[in-house]
């Protein structure tokens, strides 16, 4: 077998392990190499960040808890939302948050454990959102109107809507719950128009002299306001979290034209037409002046570039390395108003060589070579 098959034999077999293991732990909070544990939803140390002087507590028979001090007297009550709703996932995994309240009125609300990045829960934490419902009483939280954070958004959502459908089912107002805002409704119909738009111009092929305007489509819509990108951080989610609890919608139809299109000969879709960043490359290379470098130096004869950057993250994730995947990609620079200033940089190095190069960090991805390996090949 010659190198390069093997190379990539490796490399598809490492993916295919990865999916495998992942398949019995949808609902268990599993690592790489670990027996599947499943992780409580919250400890008492949880319940002392609100309530220092809790001792213990009991679960009602309305699901809500009881916290107790060490005369076992009731201090507080809070509810847990995953007890009240599932599959309410962020931008890397499920979010579970803690509500509590004395005398019917909001002491505080906790994040629990859980699988997102850490800058964006430093941007959501930053931002005061956590506050915000202090002070309301319980019978509020399921109509107070409080605005994702931007930049994070999938995360400070999955926060508001685990207050707000949680508080909404524990006091029975199910008028209330799961109701959209008008924002989401907006969002919902700038993504449902970009997947027309790329359906529309993946099959016909006229329509491909409209293709720079779709590129700004795709970069302003899928990029800076919905943020709608494959990431090795949220590939690594869903291998530790599962599928079946998704509620992201969004994701899930991008993931399903992924892996359905190339058997209609539309091989590489997401790379080619929903790929924010990979439409920025596009853009930027149709607007530049400048003649286009070959990027030949990074396909040697037996390997990519590509295909040695997935290798390393694939090692690193079986050998439990601590990485944080964010970093490793400059996709997280679309998020503008919190994004560390290094992966500003990344991102803007990038965009400075799409004048010169053609797609230069298609040449070195590992989130679209893992896509590759595991959809049909475009022949």
């Amino acid at each position: 077998m010659k190198i390069n098959k093997l190379l990539q034999f490796f490399i598809s077999l490492g993916i295919l392990i990865l999916i495998i293991v992942s398949i019995p732990f949808f609902n268990s909070d599993y690592k790489l190499g670990e027996k599947s544990v499943k992780v409580k939803s919250f400890t008492i140390d949880d319940i002392k960040t609100l309530y220092p002087l809790v001792a213990d507590y009991i679960k009602n028979d309305d699901l809500s808890y009881s916290a107790i001090n060490k005369n076992k007297e009731v201090i507080a009550t809070f509810i847990v939302s995953n007890d009240f709703i599932t599959s309410n996932e962020g931008y890397g995994g499920e979010i579970n948050v803690l509500i509590g309240y004395t005398n019917g009125i909001v002491d505080g609300v906790l994040l629990l454990y859980n699988y997102e990045s850490r800058a964006y829960i430093r941007e959501v934490n930053n931002s005061g959102l956590f506050k915000k419902w202090n002070g309301l009483k319980i019978d509020e939280l399921p109509l107070s109107e409080i605005d994702a954070v931007s930049g994070a958004t999938y995360t400070s959502s999955a926060v508001i809507r685990g207050v707000k459908d949680s508080s909404a089912k524990y006091l029975s107002l199910v008028a209330t719950a799961g109701q959209r805002s008008i924002m989401d409704i907006v969002k919902l119909s700038l993504f449902a128009i970009v997947i027309m738009l790329s359906l529309l111009l993946s099959f016909r092929k006229k329509l491909n002299k409209f293709r720079t305007v779709y590129l700004l489509i795709v970069i302003v819509v899928s990029g800076f306001v919905l943020q709608n990108m494959f990431s090795m951080l949220l590939f690594s989610n869903w291998l530790k979290m599962g599928l079946f609890s998704s509620n992201n919608i969004m994701m899930l139809v991008i993931l399903g034209l992924t892996v359905v299109m190339p058997i209609f000969g539309k091989g590489k879709f997401y790379c080619t037409f929903l790929c924010p960043m990979g439409a920025l490359q596009e853009f930027t290379g149709k607007v530049s002046p400048f003649k286009k470098i070959s990027l030949n130096f990074l396909r040697w004869k037996y390997f990519n570039a590509s295909d040695i950057v997935l290798l390393f993250v694939i090692v690193a994730m079986f050998a439990g390395l601590n990485i944080d995947l964010t970093n490793i990609e400059p996709f997280s620079a679309f998020a503008i108003t919190f994004a560390p200033w290094f992966m500003l940089v990344f991102g803007g190095v990038v965009v400075i060589l799409s004048l010169f190069f053609n797609r230069p960090w298609c040449a070195v991805c590992p989130t679209g070579c893992a896509i590759n390996h595991v959809t049909i090949k475009n022949r």
